[in-house]
């Protein structure tokens, strides 16, 4: 009879111990048999919560504040296009036409693609 239960209730407490004995093993091991994500550098990291912070700037209303955060972006990661990008538009908005051109020139140098990309 023990025998019908459990396949009747669909493996029950033994079913319980199968899947908790996976979390447990893969808690235990740091899931080293599940793909890795890529992390990507600190600056990386640190420029996009800056480029956030610069676009709700923007987005308030507050250019020059935007300029200087997205400006402190591109400082901590020359090469990524979002933050020249975002430097660009405030620097444009704030009537600093040519250097905001020589921003979208410098994003292109760096990341032709991504800053392609991001100014459509």
């Amino acid at each position: 009879m023990a025998t019908e239960s459990n396949s009747s209730d669909g493996g029950g407490v033994r079913g319980l111990v199968r899947g908790s004995l996976c979390v447990a093993i893969a808690v235990i091991t740091g899931c080293a048999w599940a793909p890795k994500r890529e992390q990507p550098p600190p600056q990386i990291a640190a420029a996009a919560g800056l480029c956030q912070s610069g676009a709700e700037a923007l987005e308030a209303g507050k250019v020059r504040e935007a300029e200087r955060i997205y400006r402190r972006a591109a400082e901590a990661a020359p090469a990524d296009p979002m933050s020249r990008i975002g430097l660009a538009e405030s620097l444009w908005r704030c009537g600093a036409k040519a250097d905001a051109v020589t921003e979208i020139e410098t994003a292109c140098q760096h990341q032709p693609e991504d800053a392609k990309a991001a100014l459509r």
